[in-house]
């Protein structure tokens, strides 16, 4: 084999001719080669782009879902605290309830021993009320009796002085007694 002056083999019966055509096939492979690699180059570009933009929405939904942990975690706690204070009422409202009910039956209590009071106090006022009925029947019963003496007497004492039983008898008009003698 041989080569010319261009770097060409030539050589153990290839034509130039023939030479031409291989190197213009080389060539064309070549640029087939270098067109594919082109293309695979862009497409691998096209692939790292895509995949820059997957890691970059991939990041974006991280950090949302990131976001939605957080605001989950912050309801929760929200939630706990929201639990914690209505048990925190409904134990007060029931010692509350316990409380009322004893408020209640001490009231209700008081009340029976003032109706128990009131009662008592009721029968003594009329106990005493009938007494004072009857001390003043009594009283109104010694005032006749006292009167009806007095009177008596005053008559009887004035029917002995004679002068003062007429004057009397003219000025109160009685006439039922007559001074004696």
């Amino acid at each position: 084999m041989e080569t010319d002056s261009v770097g060409t083999v030539t050589g153990n019966g290839v034509s130039p001719a023939g030479v031409g055509r291989r190197e213009w096939e080389l060539s064309e492979r070549v640029t087939d080669l270098e067109a594919q690699l082109a293309e695979q180059l862009e497409r691998e570009r096209i692939r790292e782009l895509e995949i820059i933009s997957l890691r970059r929405e991939l990041e974006v939904r991280f950090a949302y879902n990131s976001m939605l942990e957080h605001n989950a975690l912050e309801r929760q706690k929200e939630i706990d605290w929201l639990k914690h204070r209505v048990e925190h009422d409904a134990q007060v409202l029931a010692n509350e309830r316990v409380r009322a009910a004893e408020e209640h039956r001490l009231a209700a209590e008081e009340r029976e021993r003032a109706a128990e009071e009131l009662a008592a106090q009721c029968g003594r006022t009329l106990e005493a009320h009938d007494a004072w009925e009857q001390a003043q029947k009594t009283l109104a019963a010694e005032r006749n009796r006292l009167s009806y003496r007095m009177s008596n007497r005053a008559v009887s004492w004035l029917t002995g002085h004679g002068v003062l039983f007429a004057v009397v008898r003219r000025a109160g008009g009685t006439r039922s007694r007559t001074p004696a003698g």
